[in-house]
């Protein structure tokens, strides 16, 4: 089922939708809604299958290189468009069977100007008032979106479609498998900073380069977020809609996919989003590990000289402060550009064990929650393989706030402290847990010298 009961109280949870940075405010939203359920408009209703396909097309800027593509397969199929590629459709001489629109803001009334009367226009009930008074002698089929926002809205019998990600793009392909489409083909789903026609309610969105299985695309913050959460629901939305859904794309997102879905090693797709978010300056200006460097001394009480491997070193600045007191140092990462301190250094993934460095003690810090969740205990294992004597660990255990920079996790593997514990002391004689107090870091010192008392 795609529309779910909206029994849930006012003020009740939704977790299952997630809702992304929105660009108008809360009361704004509630006021839209409850305008537009005044309207007594028909609502959306979940529809038998039907056998004819269907074309869903947003307005990335790959759009006009598939026109070609639609144009052959319009006698055969229906056309949904979403937001401007509904206007852009319309000066190919293309007709949209149906429309979709969530965006709440007034100025995305450009888009339904001279509207078609013979296409169906799906909108949220949070799309602001003047698109329903544009739209008010025009076939709307109103839905509602199953954010907290609209819940707390709605209070009573309603139906909600929870998407898994709070974009048109999704809601689409949701809508669709409601009106009956199990068949979908997607253009123009490019997760792209750009579009294939001037959208200027978008020009002040902040672009971003990324680099992905060695190409490289403009984006946005909120784009480059969608598409990861895209690519990871994608395979769901597949499954608990019963859906044939095929993407007609050279984009972000068509790429995002096929590293979701390829069988490209866990080195390549971990160095390739490290090289991406170190391009970005606001990443170099954190270095966690300097506040813990003398913690790791005083209870490592490595001798003098000893050899110190810091492993996810980044910027190599801990790696240098061990170096300026006498300590052979020598930092480890798997991005190429991380380093900004002139140290000794070794590219590598912390799993390949062949490649870490051998040394009297490990230290790292804010790394280990980034290690894919399948390589946590060939990390664990290299490292304490690397270590002679030692290592501090100091481990993250929430999520990470940098990867909406590049629209993927940085954070893999979130666990508890108690999950740490129990992974170290399986491979370590001594392991004891520090700076018990803080609730967000799991830090260990584990030792092979002598066991636990």
């Amino acid at each position: 089922m795609v529309l779910q009961s909206g029994s849930l109280p006012a003020g009740g949870n939704s977790p299952a939708f997630l809702e992304l940075p929105v660009n108008n405010d809360r009361e704004s939203i509630i006021r839209n809604i409850t305008h537009n359920v005044g309207l007594g408009l028909a609502e959306l209703s979940q529809h038998a299958w039907r056998e004819r396909p269907l074309l869903v097309v947003a307005g990335g800027p790959s759009l006009p290189d598939y026109i070609g593509v639609i144009r052959a397969f319009l006698p055969d199929c229906d056309v949904l468009s979403i937001n401007g590629a509904y206007r852009f459709l319309r000066e190919q001489g293309i007709e949209s069977d149906h429309f979709v629109m969530i965006d709440s803001r007034a100025s995305n009334v450009a888009h339904v100007a001279g509207a078609s009367y013979r296409t169906n226009h799906c909108l949220a009930s949070q799309v602001h008032p003047s698109v329903m008074d544009e739209l008010a002698d025009k076939r709307v089929t109103m839905f509602h979106l199953g954010t907290q926002t609209a819940r707390d809205a709605l209070v009573g019998d309603f139906k909600f479609i929870t998407a898994p990600i709070g974009m048109a793009s999704i809601h689409a392909v949701y809508v669709a498998a409601a009106l009956g489409y199990r068949t979908q083909m997607l253009f123009g789903y490019d997760f792209s900073g750009k579009h294939a026609f001037p959208q200027p309610q978008n020009d002040e969105d902040r672009h971003l380069s990324i680099k992905l299985n060695g190409k490289t695309f403009l984006t946005t913050l909120a784009m480059a977020r969608t598409a990861e959460q895209f690519a990871k629901a994608l395979g769901p939305v597949l499954r608990t809609c019963d859906l044939d859904v095929r993407l007609y794309s050279d984009g972000l997102l068509s790429e995002m996919i096929k590293v979701a879905t390829s069988d490209v090693p866990a080195e390549i797709k971990e160095r390739d989003k490290y090289e991406n978010i170190w391009t970005f300056g606001d990443y170099r200006t954190v270095s966690p590990g300097l506040r813990y460097v003398d913690e790791a001394i005083d209870h490592m009480a490595p001798e003098p000289g000893s050899s110190i491997a810091d492993f996810g070193c980044g910027t190599g600045r801990c790696t240098k402060w061990f170096a300026d007191r006498g300590y052979m140092a020598v930092g480890v990462d798997i991005a190429s550009n991380c380093l900004e301190e002139d140290v000794p250094f070794v590219q590598s993934p912390l799993w390949d064990a062949e490649k870490l460095p051998n040394v009297d003690y490990g230290f790292t810090t804010d790394v280990m929650e980034h290690i894919p969740t399948d390589k946590v205990e060939d990390t664990l294992r290299a490292i304490h393989g690397a270590c002679a004597k030692g290592c501090y660990l100091n481990i993250d255990t929430i999520p990470d706030s940098f990867g909406v920079f590049i629209g993927q996790t940085l954070h893999m593997t979130v666990r508890p402290a108690e999950w740490w514990t129990e992974k170290l002391r399986a491979i370590w004689p001594y392991v004891k847990r520090v700076r018990l107090e803080d609730p967000q870091q799991a830090v260990f010192v584990c030792r092979r010298d002598y066991a636990e008392s």
